[in-house]
């Protein structure tokens, strides 16, 4: 009976390491490694999730991007790399020739200079009538090169024949290099 009863100690000795050896090599690597995978699971649909209302936000974003864009224009173009003042002083005198514009002055001013964008002071000068001094603002407006207008001053013939006498300071910008986009 003895040796029956060792070997039941014996089996069950036998039992109980098994089932440790189970439970410590495979149950608990296991269990862990569940735990890290479903902490994975759970952070991977929280990063869907947010990627669901990002991708809600986008159309309005695009929609901002459009008007940004339409505000700001092409910018490149609008402020060049370079100062090229002299081809906007030259492109400056054919606008005032092509609306008739007579005693013409251009005077370009000392450029003042920021941080990658630049500005130069251009003071103008001209007489005419009024509707083609109004029709030289408008084809400014439209020159690609961005202009800023600071100050216009209007003053009538002595005669007053319906010619006005138009001063005006109007600031170009350019960029550097380093001011680059």
């Amino acid at each position: 009976m003895i040796y029956r009863e060792r070997k039941q100690v014996v089996v069950f000795v036998i039992a109980l390491a098994m089932v440790v050896g189970f439970i410590v090599l495979r149950y608990l690597p296991l269990h862990k490694e569940m735990a890290a995978l479903e902490q994975r699971r759970q952070a991977e649909a929280a990063a869907v999730t947010q990627m669901v209302t990002e991708a809600g936000q986008l159309p309005s974003l695009m929609k901002q991007v459009s008007s940004l864009k339409v505000k700001v224009g092409d910018y490149d173009a609008r402020v060049p790399v370079n100062r090229d003042l002299g081809a906007f002083l030259q492109n400056l005198a054919n606008l005032m020739n092509e609306h008739n514009l007579h005693e013409q002055l251009i005077n370009p001013g000392t450029a003042v200079e920021a941080d990658g964008l630049n500005c130069v002071p251009v003071s103008m000068q001209c007489s005419g009538k009024l509707e083609q001094i109004y029709a030289f603002f408008g084809s400014l407006e439209k020159l690609e090169r961005l202009i800023r207008i600071e100050r216009v001053r209007l003053v009538n013939d002595e005669n007053f024949g319906g010619l006005v006498k138009m001063e005006t300071t109007a600031v170009i910008y350019y960029r550097t290099q380093a001011g680059q986009v």
